[in-house]
């Protein structure tokens, strides 16, 4: 996926309504690589990670034209808040498991951050987008 689909795929979800009996936001994976396999198959777990960071950089640096500068901020502290039973909304609390942190811009009506999610070596590693309609708490 270059640069150029990954913006048109935000894009496509910042006009995208969100599902009426759904979650109420969008979280897609929009690259990845993975040192088991896939399409990432020759690459150390270092060098997936290393990519996918390259990938997310370079989209903030674009969004960031967009839209301005984004300074990344932790999600470390929202992730703790939803274990312990604090309300988060779904969106953010969702991303907080799977990302550490993350650069997000107001759109509009809403909400897009974007992140590295460093699963594991199982399920990879890959640049998230979450695009939702409520603010980061």
């Amino acid at each position: 996926m270059t640069a150029a689909d990954r913006l048109a795929e935000i894009d496509l979800l910042r006009t995208r309504a969100f599902a009426e009996d759904g979650p109420g936001y969008h979280l897609v994976e929009l690259s990845g690589g993975d040192a088991s396999g896939g399409a990432a198959e020759d690459m150390s777990w270092e060098q997936a990670c290393e990519q996918c960071e390259a990938e997310c950089d370079a989209l903030v640096a674009l969004l960031s034209a967009r839209w301005g500068r984004a300074d990344p901020f932790t999600l470390w502290s929202l992730s703790v808040r939803s274990a312990s039973g604090d309300s988060i909304p779904a969106s953010w609390a969702a991303l907080s498991h799977l990302v550490d942190y993350v650069h997000a811009w107001e759109a509009g009506d809403r909400w897009i951050a974007v992140g590295t999610a460093r699963r594991d070596r199982e399920r990879g590693v890959g640049v998230l987008v979450l695009v939702a309609g409520d603010a980061p708490p």
